[in-house]
């Protein structure tokens, strides 16, 4: 009689955000287990578990993004195969973050070029801003060194 072997964990159509999973299940035999190996996307097999300890296995296993595909196989004392147990699960990996931000030189004065240029950093919606250039004078009170157009996003 061929062994058994059951993915029990994950479940058919589950979806993660994370990657390597846990994998696990059970199996069976009438005599003793040799072994229980799991698979991802037709690749090579991975020993999960080996001996008569098989009848409770697990083993963790990377996805890609997207659809993928976990095969377990079980394996009896005498190298007779079970059936392919399989469930397919999804990998949606979270999207990675950014962090968006501005550099500005000289302020100049407060005219209207300025302005423009105060609007445009403000429609990016930056993080931050980072001041560079000679913005800082010697005696120069908050509204000389940060022009009116920047002290509103500051």
């Amino acid at each position: 009689q061929d062994p058994t072997v059951s993915i029990t964990q994950p479940t058919d159509g589950q979806t993660f955000t994370t990657s390597p999973i846990t994998v696990s299940g059970t199996a069976s035999d009438n005599v003793a287990l040799k072994n229980v190996t799991v698979r991802v996307n037709g690749g090579g097999w991975k020993l999960a578990c080996q001996g008569s300890t098989c009848t409770s296995w697990s083993t963790s296993v990377s996805l890609v993004s997207g659809s993928n595909t976990i095969d377990a196989k079980s394996y009896d004392t005498s190298d007779n195969p079970s059936s392919i147990s399989t469930v397919t699960v999804t990998y949606n990996p979270p999207q990675s973050s950014s962090v968006k931000f501005a550099v500005i030189g000289d302020y100049g004065w407060a005219g209207s070029n300025e302005q423009s240029v105060a609007n445009l950093v403000k429609n990016w919606n930056p993080d931050f801003i980072i001041t560079t250039g000679d913005n800082n004078y010697e005696n120069g009170e908050r509204y000389q060194i940060v022009t009116q157009q920047q002290l509103r996003y500051i």
